[in-house]
């Protein structure tokens, strides 16, 4: 979690408390912390927390064999980069439920909005030159 934005990184340790609440999670632990650690670098942070763990669930247990066996498959020994690109499903799935909750502009990601003005001149008085 150190690689990630501030943003992200405050959204996935909320996360994690909720994981690890959730029964769900003991039943397969290594699979839902896997899929988390090669997605959460591309998922958008804005779905609440609680629907989050609620996507990631049933995305492991529906996949559990493909991803048995990729975590046991010498292609990802060699690159975990082969796990990432399985979990692309479930970042879709991510980013379609929080399209679907948060119509465009509707949403406020609790940033300050900045807006920045410049004189296209050089040494010139703003507003006017006198």
């Amino acid at each position: 979690m150190a690689a990630l934005d501030d943003y992200r990184a405050k959204y996935f340790a909320d996360v994690m408390p909720l994981l690890e609440m959730d029964s769900r999670t003991k039943a397969e632990p290594n699979l839902i912390y896997a899929v988390l650690k090669e997605t959460m670098h591309l998922i958008p942070p804005y779905l609440p927390r609680a629907e989050f763990v609620d996507l990631l669930h049933p995305y492991v247990r529906e996949n559990r064999e493909s991803l048995n066996f990729l975590l046991f498959s010498s292609a990802y020994i060699t690159s975990s980069q082969v796990l990432a690109e399985f979990a692309m499903v479930f970042v879709q799935d991510v980013v379609s439920k929080t399209s679907d909750l948060h119509e465009p502009g509707d949403y406020e990601r609790g940033e300050p909005t900045v807006r920045r003005y410049g004189w296209p001149y050089e040494n010139v008085d703003f507003p006017h030159a006198e």
